[in-house]
């Protein structure tokens, strides 16, 4: 591969993306032909397109001469975030593999009646939320004058988020409302953060790179 290409490495750790099962950790490493100082003074213009929204998006965790490490909050909508169906959940991850404009999430859940004496079975309420937000971890590490490298790994749901999900389960009169499994797409995000920094921010722009893509 040409010297000057960029080199995206995809580190699996744990299960696959979209899955179906409850997410774990994953980790992902985007290698950019740019320079350390260039990437990390990006990071909150980054962090602000990944945003969406007037609410703090970027926390600085820790920053020296050759690594630093951020969290970053993406916020967005998915207006099938939440289905109580498992084949239809299963049908949108299906479909989200093959779509790079898919949501990064989505979530099946369950009914279980609280009285099960009832003579008659109340109907059920849907759950509808359409915003999300998570948190990811981005750490950068300077491999070389003109080469940096980014590990991005979900940590998990942002607070404001957890919150209205646990409100509105718990808000429902006659069912317990519990979500069974949540699929996170990393390899999305990764591909978001590196398009972001080339192609909008275009952090690479002092070299004359010729751009390739390993996935």
């Amino acid at each position: 591969m040409n010297k000057f290409a960029i080199i995206v490495v995809i580190c699996f750790a744990a299960v696959s993306r979209l899955s179906g099962q409850n997410s774990v950790p994953e980790f992902y490493s985007v290698k950019l032909m740019a320079g350390f100082d260039r990437v990390k003074a990006a990071i909150p213009e980054l962090a602000a397109r990944l945003g969406k929204s007037e609410s703090p998006s970027l926390t600085s965790i820790y920053e020296n001469d050759s690594s630093a490490a951020f969290e970053i909050t993406e916020r967005n909508t998915n207006n099938q975030l939440l289905v109580d169906n498992e084949k239809e959940y299963e049908r949108l991850l299906s479909e989200a593999k093959t779509d790079p404009y898919k949501p990064s999430i989505y979530m099946l859940y369950e009914y279980e009646l609280k009285d099960k004496t009832a003579s008659v079975i109340p109907p059920k309420k849907p759950l509808f939320i359409s915003a999300y937000g998570l948190v990811w971890t981005l750490t950068i590490k300077k491999i070389a004058e003109k080469e940096t490298n980014i590990l991005i790994r979900h940590k998990g749901q942002d607070k404001a988020f957890s919150e209205k999900i646990r409100r509105e389960c718990e808000s429902d009169k006659y069912y317990d409302i519990k979500i069974v499994k949540s699929a996170i797409d990393d390899v999305r995000m990764r591909n978001m953060i590196r398009d972001i920094l080339l192609k909008e921010l275009q952090v690479d722009q002092d070299n004359s790179t010729v751009l390739s893509l390993n996935n």
